[in-house]
C-alpha cells in the first residue's frame, strides 16, 4: 500500500504543478478577505461575489486554464484518498487495532473519495460556465445554485475524509511523533466543516486546505519511509 501512496501521491503533485504552471498564478483580490481568487470563486453565494473576482479578462483567463487542468488534479487526490484509507487501514492492522482496519473503514473512505471526484467535476464544470457571466442574471442563468451545492459536497467530503485519517492515525500513533499527524488532519477537517457552517467563516477554508495539504505530505512522507525500508516498525 505504501507504493500506491507514493505513487499516487507523486502523480497529484505534478496535477498541483501542471495546474499553477500551465494555468498561472492569481494574486488575492485587493480588499478581499481570500488569499486564494479560486477559492473565492468557487465559495461564492451571490451574483455579486462571483462579479467580483471575474473583474477582467485576464483573471477569467488564468480561472478558466486552472480549472481544465483541475480535471486531471481531482482525478490524482480522489485516487489519492482510496490509496491513503488503505494505507492506514494497513498500519492499523499491524498494531491490532481493529477500528480503523475494518472494510467499513476503507468503505467509508472510498465513498468520500468518490464524493469528492463527483463533487469537483460539477463544481468545475459550473465554474467554467459561470466564468462567462457578465451580469446577476447570468450568473443565476449559469447556475450559481449548482456550484453552491457542488463546491459544499466536495469540501465536505474532504474535510470528513480528513478527519477520519487523523482518528485513524491517532489510533495507530499510540505515543509516538505521529499523533501530531492526527492533530493536522483532524484539524484541517474541523477548521474546513466549520468554514462552511457559517457564511463569514468561509476564508478559513483556505486554512483547512493548507493544514490538509500538510498532512498529505506528511503521510506521504511516512509512506514513503515505508516503501523503501527506511522506516522502523
Amino acid at each position: 500500500m505504501a507504493f500506491l501512496v507514493v505513487i499516487l501521491g507523486a502523480l497529484t503533485i505534478v496535477s498541483v504543478v501542471l495546474m499553477v504552471g500551465a494555468g498561472g498564478y492569481i494574486p488575492a483580490r485587493e480588499g478581499s478577505e481570500f488569499s486564494s481568487q479560486m477559492v473565492e470563486f468557487e465559495l461564492g453565494l451571490t451574483p455579486a461575489e462571483v462579479l467580483a473576482v471575474l473583474d477582467s479578462p485576464s483573471t477569467r483567463a488564468v480561472l478558466d486554464a486552472n480549472n481544465r487542468w483541475d480535471f486531471f488534479f481531482m482525478t490524482c487526490y480522489s485516487l489519492l484518498h482510496c490509496s491513503f484509507f488503505l494505507y492506514m487501514a494497513s498500519l492499523n492492522r499491524l498494531r491490532q487495532r481493529a477500528r480503523f482496519r475494518s472494510g467499513m473503514f476503507i468503505y467509508a473512505g472510498f465513498a468520500l473519495s468518490a464524493t469528492m471526484f463527483v463533487g469537483d467535476i460539477v463544481e468545475t464544470r459550473q465554474l467554467l460556465r459561470l466564468s462567462t457571466a457578465v451580469t446577476a442574471e447570468n450568473v443565476f442563468d449559469l447556475g450559481l445554485k449548482t456550484l453552491i451545492v457542488s463546491t459544499r459536497i466536495k469540501w465536505a467530503a474532504l474535510f470528513v475524509a480528513s478527519i477520519l485519517l487523523g482518528l485513524a492515525a491517532a489510533g495507530y500513533s499510540g505515543r509516538s511523533p505521529l499523533i501530531l499527524l492526527s492533530v493536522l488532519f483532524a484539524s484541517a477537517g474541523t477548521v474546513g466543516l466549520m468554514s462552511l457552517l457559517h457564511a463569514p467563516a468561509r476564508p478559513l477554508c483556505e486554512l483547512a486546505s493548507t493544514m490538509m495539504a500538510l498532512a498529505w505530505l506528511w503521510l506521504l512522507a511516512h509512506a514513503a519511509l515505508t516503501a523503501f525500508g527506511l522506516r522502523g516498525k
